[in-house]
């Protein structure tokens, strides 16, 4: 069951992976499209908007923040507080370069490991659970520019990810909001126990 439940992590990890990857292609759209000037959203915001839809599926939905009407309407300011709380279904980072978002080919979300999480003694246990911890980074540097991590329950046919967190880098932080704002960074978790398994793809785009 272990291994059937760090298989399905690594599975839905990368759609996850996928999807937040396809916010800075959205985001650089929607900030360099010509605004419509009568108030209503432009396609590529709607179409932002609108993406949330596929993250839903792969979260609890104890983890959302938003109520479902509001969660896939384009705003122009966030339901909640970016700075201390986040709901999945939105994007974990976006990348700024002055007041455009950055073109998405220069940071990339991977998943950077999966692994087991059971308490000892319960190996009949039906249920399992398992520890995803995804990197973004500069594509030209490395450098880390931020970090999620959250558990899968894992519940014998599939499962979906509970109890994320993300964080960012000193450098991330600086480059997140046209703005200037720039919210305290936190540093990277400790990864424990293998870096990936089989089937978890690293450095991907």
């Amino acid at each position: 069951m272990i291994s059937a439940a760090v298989s399905a992590a690594a599975i839905d990890a990368e759609k996850v992976r996928a999807a937040q990857q396809a916010y800075a292609t959205l985001y650089h759209r929607a900030s360099t499209e010509p605004p419509t000037n009568n108030g209503v959203p432009t396609e590529a915001s709607e179409a932002t908007a609108e993406h949330r839809k596929i993250l839903a599926p792969l979260f609890s939905r104890k983890t959302y923040l938003v109520e479902d009407e509001n969660a896939y309407r384009w705003q122009n300011v966030l339901p909640f507080d970016p700075d201390t709380e986040i709901d999945p279904r939105f994007p974990w980072y976006v990348r700024y370069v002055g007041s455009t978002a950055a073109k998405p080919d220069t940071y990339a979300w991977a998943v950077e490991a999966v692994t087991p999480d059971r308490p000892p003694g319960h190996s009949q246990d039906p249920t399992a659970t398992a520890k995803v911890v995804w990197l973004c980074k500069d594509t030209q540097t490395g450098a880390v520019l931020a970090w999620a991590r959250a558990t899968y329950d894992y519940r014998g046919t599939s499962g979906a990810f509970d109890h994320l967190e993300i964080g960012l880098s000193a450098v991330g932080a600086a480059q997140q909001y046209p703005s200037g704002q720039t919210p305290q960074a936190s540093s990277i978790p400790e990864l424990e126990g293998p870096r990936s398994l089989p089937g978890v793809e690293r450095g991907g785009r």
